[in-house]
């Protein structure tokens, strides 16, 4: 039977081969569900609304698609979509190797008619006061930042549609640490002495190592 890790990749990848790989950084039998710190985010967030959505979940959608497809694909609106989108990186620790990263979540709000702006702004105020009170993100997160909320609509009246979207940045950190085996048993130790080092190797040892 095929594991939870081949069947999200569609066979590309198996847990044996990946724990293999990360030498048991990355292991199996767990669930593979927000193996990714960026699917963890965007999973937290659409949990958060689909809670808050108790009477139609089904509003809330998470699919890397421009808003006018809600309406060729026949949502019903008002609906909400959640993506993940540009992933920024930076070194934050050395050793252990720590990556800093902002990932963008950007939460689009879809209507159409009458008064569609307004219904926008109004759910758009209610997804804030969910959201940013908590910006750990439930522990997924190390800080949440609204940032500028674009919007665009088109048509008048009953043909009005159009979108409000609220970017989300989210820093998170992420850390590759490489797993040490126990078969080191002895390491050899060049010395190139003389107040300037001229690559010629004047002492050397070989260090034991206890328990070795």
């Amino acid at each position: 039977m095929p594991d939870a890790i081949s069947l999200t990749t569609g066979g590309l990848f198996s847990e044996d081969g990946v724990a293999r790989v990360t030498q048991g950084l990355i292991s199996g039998g767990g669930a593979v569900t927000g193996f990714h710190p960026r699917t963890r985010i965007r999973n937290h967030i659409v949990s958060v609304l689909r809670t808050a959505a108790m009477m139609d979940p089904s509003r809330i959608h998470s699919e890397r698609v421009e808003p006018f497809v809600a309406r060729e694909n026949k949502w019903k609106l008002p609906s909400i979509n959640v993506t993940t989108h540009i992933d920024e990186s930076e070194i934050d620790s050395e050793s252990p190797r720590v990556y800093k990263r902002v990932v963008t979540a950007e939460i689009d709000i879809i209507d159409g008619g009458v008064d569609a702006e307004t219904r926008c702004d109004e759910i758009a105020r209610l997804v804030e006061m969910m959201l940013l009170p908590d910006r750990f993100l439930g522990g997924h997160a190390d800080d949440l930042v609204l940032g500028d909320t674009p919007s665009a609509f088109s048509g008048d009246g009953i043909a009005k549609f159009g979108a409000l979207r609220l970017p989300l940045f989210v820093t998170y950190r992420d850390e590759f640490s490489q797993a040490v085996g126990d078969g080191l048993k002895s390491v050899h130790v060049n010395w190139d002495l003389g107040p300037e080092p001229d690559g010629q190797i004047e002492a050397e040892d070989e260090l034991e190592l206890e328990g070795s």
